[in-house]
């Protein structure tokens, strides 16, 4: 959908979509942003932003300038928000504590603004930003109406847990698999998953689940709506431990096999992550022991109440307060955001000289930096990708192997490195070939 917003909201799964929502709402001038170079990933987001009845466009329709914005709101960084120019006003929104090391992260210094759940986040994220605590974005009234009024239909009967997994090495998902059946004969067992989850050897939820005995939900069901209808939540470093103690739930920790050392440690230290820390007060062990813990947790106290002042800013409504100050902060912003000095290399790396141009990285910033020259007709000599055939290049640009690295020379050619998780290989690879920074090459996320 092309056109000027004044806000765009940046998406890449139907997670960020139900985490941003009621922010747009209460945006008159606002669009979803899908940022995504898979069209399959991208049609199933857009599919699903169409059935919402929202704006939205992708970001190759903002680089092509067919849709423009003044501010971009994330959940996260992106390195291809670099791509959209020095004059948007960058804003992150939390979506969840856990996992600290990632969440306080140095790529948050690339935003202007950030809305924190509380003082526990803002704390560690105001060396970068200014910070807002905003609270919790999704706890907004006719939301929390709703989802007790399905509380308040539910019949009496078993007990409900509702196991909510994180995802990769955190996961506790394959050994839930495992209990699952033991469970299903006491209490009704709901699952909300990970946006990145799948049941590949879970054979036992895939059986539960199409035998409906067990109800799973994906990203297209907000766990807000999950929380009041359930009697206890189980997770293991999922941001969900925290929305869960929104709604003053009854909380069972699992410390997966992956993690106990981590987990021993971490118990032990001011400086742990708070899905750690959390522990010290919340009931947690191994997945065989959740038989045991489960109905004493049903039948205790809630013990972590001391915990939420610190943790979540008590707003009425956070979505209105995030447009709000969202405005009143771009009304005094400019001229140009934190990334004016990587826009600024790049420029000057293209309008040079004539040397053949070459990106390092075919993935998706690699692909939204093709997107951005192209808008600028600047032609683009071929990309380098250790994947050759990057699922859906929409370019007509050869990918190459890195082995053609070798034949690169600086008197031929200049290069872009436009991906994070190899840059550092192309940077050591080009520096071997005496390409000198910001010279021969720039580095398009420093």
């Amino acid at each position: 959908m092309s056109g000027m917003y004044k806000i765009g909201l940046a998406v890449s799964t139907i997670f960020h979509y139900e985490h941003l929502k009621y922010v747009y709402a209460e945006c008159e001038d606002a669009v979803f942003i899908i940022f995504g170079t898979s069209s399959i990933k991208t049609r199933s987001i857009a599919d699903h932003l169409a059935k919402e009845n929202v704006h939205y466009c992708t970001m190759f329709d903002v680089l092509n300038n067919d849709a423009r914005v003044d501010i971009l709101i994330s959940v996260y960084w992106q390195p291809a928000f670099v791509t959209l120019g020095d004059r948007v006003m960058h804003v992150r929104i939390m979506y969840g504590y856990a996992k600290d090391d990632w969440n306080y992260g140095e790529w948050n210094r690339h935003y202007d603004l950030i809305f924190t759940y509380g003082k526990y986040a803002s704390e560690r994220l105001a060396r970068y930003a200014t910070c807002i605590e905003s609270g919790h974005p999704r706890m907004v009234p006719d939301a929390i109406e709703q989802a007790f009024a399905l509380r308040r239909k539910k019949a009496c009967g078993r007990p409900t847990i509702l196991y909510c997994p994180t995802y990769g090495v955190h996961s506790s998902l394959r050994e839930f698999d495992g209990i699952v059946w033991q469970l299903t004969d006491v209490y009704d067992i709901v699952i909300k998953l990970h946006h990145l989850n799948d049941l590949e050897n879970c054979p036992n939820l895939i059986e539960g689940s199409q035998s409906g005995n067990i109800v799973i939900h994906d990203e297209r069901t907000d766990l807000i709506v999950l929380l009041p209808e359930c009697d206890l939540v189980i997770s293991d470093h999922s941001g969900a431990i925290f929305d869960a103690m929104l709604f003053e739930k009854k909380i069972v920790l699992i410390d997966p096999q992956t993690m106990e050392d981590s987990i021993a440690s971490g118990l032990k230290s001011p400086n742990a992550s708070l899905d750690i820390k959390v522990r010290n007060a919340i009931p947690h062990g191994k997945i065989s022991d959740m038989a045991d813990l489960i109905p004493k947790t049903l039948h205790a106290s809630i013990p972590y109440r001391q915990w939420m002042k610190e943790l979540f800013h008590a707003e009425r409504n956070p979505a209105q307060l995030i447009c709000k100050e969202t405005r009143l902060k771009h009304d005094a912003f400019g001229p140009v955001n934190k990334l004016a000095g990587i826009l600024n290399a790049l420029f000057r790396l293209v309008k040079s000289d004539s040397r053949k141009l070459v990106v390092c990285g075919a993935g998706e910033f690699g692909q939204a930096v093709c997107a951005w020259l192209k808008s600028r007709k600047i032609d683009v000599a071929f990309m380098i990708d250790a994947v050759k055939h990057k699922e859906d290049q929409p370019f007509d640009i050869p990918v190459l192997s890195p082995d053609i690295m070798r034949q690169l020379s600086p008197d031929e050619a200049k290069c872009i490195i436009a991906t994070v998780a190899g840059g550092q290989a192309y940077e050591n690879g080009l520096t071997e070939l005496g390409f000198v920074k910001n010279v021969d090459y720039v580095c398009a996320y420093d």
